[in-house]
């Protein structure tokens, strides 16, 4: 990886010159009244539907609704019957019209969250993020961390026996804009191809104890 210094002026690139999206590729399969899905998560990383499954990463497509926005195919959280149907409870339709997914974050993808510092906070604080990204990074052996289409950076990992009990947010009184995002508690991360992933690969994210990715982030929280 790049030195966080060489990462921050990336952020910059990206903000002003986002990546396009890719649409999801269909295959037929061998299986009669079956097919193979495989879709853009990030730039230059298709992975196939049947993957994100096995990794227990619960997903679902997203709709394109213009050249830069996308959103879920449905806005409630998932129920059982979406956990134990996973992909068939949507069918073979929207996925041929999606542009990426839907993943959802704590239990429903086994104890799933991600720690967004937004491009404000890059932009704004770059020695606050720096330092509490070294901190986040030495906590695994196979750290996930991920450059968003804004230009933000992302850390993921799964927290052991744990499920953040809201969707945080910390922001700043004169700035106006959140400079961090924690998301959890069965919430959703749009997962398209204008994300980069820096570090890490999506199938298997740290997991890490949450006395451990707290006392980085409740440090960053106490500088503002």
């Amino acid at each position: 990886m790049d030195s966080l210094e060489d990462l921050f002026q990336r952020c910059h690139e990206r903000h002003h010159n986002p990546l396009s999206q890719q649409k999801s590729i269909i295959m037929p399969s061998f299986h009669k009244q079956d097919f193979h899905l495989t879709v853009f998560c990030a730039v230059g990383y298709p992975i196939e539907i049947e993957a994100l499954i096995a990794a227990n990463i619960n997903c679902c497509p997203l709709k394109k609704m213009s050249k830069d926005e996308v959103f879920p195919v449905r806005y409630e959280h998932p129920d059982e019957r979406w956990v134990d149907h996973r992909t068939r409870a949507y069918g073979a339709l929207y996925w041929q019209q999606s542009w990426g997914i839907t993943l959802f974050t704590g239990a429903p993808s086994k104890n799933w969250h991600e720690f967004e510092f937004t491009y404000e906070a890059v932009r704004k604080a770059p020695d606050a993020v720096s330092e509490c990204l070294e901190v986040l990074l030495s906590l695994a052996t196979n750290p996930l961390l991920t450059m968003t289409d804004k230009g933000g950076l992302r850390f993921t990992c799964r927290i052991r026996d744990y499920i953040n009990p809201i969707n945080e947010g910390l922001y700043v009184a004169d700035w106006g804009t959140p400079i961090l995002v924690i998301e959890g508690d069965n919430s959703y991360s749009l997962w398209d191809a204008r994300k980069e992933i820096i570090l890490g690969d999506l199938l298997r994210p740290p997991d890490i104890k949450k006395e451990l990715i707290f006392e980085p982030i409740n440090a960053f929280r106490n500088k503002f």
